[in-house]
C-alpha cells in the first residue's frame, strides 16, 4: 500500500519524500502548496482526507521490494471479444419519430377508429 500511495501521491511525494510523516497541518499546507488552491478550498481537505485514509493502511516501515510475480502472457488468438468486420457497403439509416395526437372530446368510437387507421393507412405503412 505504501508504494501504492507513492504511486498515487507522486506529486505529494516528490516534494516532501517524508510525506507520510507529516502532522496534520504540515500535510494540509503542503497539499495546498503542490494543488495551487486556497487552504479553504474543499479539494484540499479531500486530498488530506483520502492521504490520512490510505495512510492507515500502508506500512511505510517495511523494506521497498519489487513485486517478482510473473505475469502470464495474454494469448491474443485467444482473445475474449469477438470482433466482427462489419459491412460498409450498404449505409442504414435508422430515424425515430414523436407523434403526439390531440384527441376531440367524445364518445363517439368512430371517430377514435377513424383518426387511427388514418395513422396507420398514412404513416405505420412500409410503403
Amino acid at each position: 500500500m505504501a508504494e501504492a500511495m507513492r504511486h498515487g501521491f507522486s506529486d505529494i511525494f516528490q516534494k516532501n519524500e517524508f510525506a507520510h510523516a507529516l502532522t496534520d497541518d504540515k500535510l494540509k499546507n503542503l497539499v495546498v502548496e503542490v494543488t495551487g488552491k486556497e487552504p479553504s478550498d474543499g479539494t484540499v481537505g479531500a486530498i488530506v482526507g483520502s492521504f490520512k485514509a490510505c495512510k492507515q493502511l500502508a506500512d511505510f516501515e517495511a523494506a521497498d521490494e519489487p513485486s517478482k510475480e510473473k505475469v502470464a502472457p495474454i494469448d491474443v488468438s485467444r482473445s475474449l471479444v469477438r470482433h466482427e468486420a462489419k459491412s460498409t457497403s450498404r449505409t442504414e439509416l435508422r430515424l425515430a419519430y414523436t407523434i403526439n395526437v390531440n384527441l376531440p372530446e367524445t364518445t363517439d368510437v368512430n371517430v377514435y377508429n377513424a383518426i387511427f387507421s388514418a395513422i396507420r393507412a398514412n404513416l405505420l405503412t412500409d410503403e
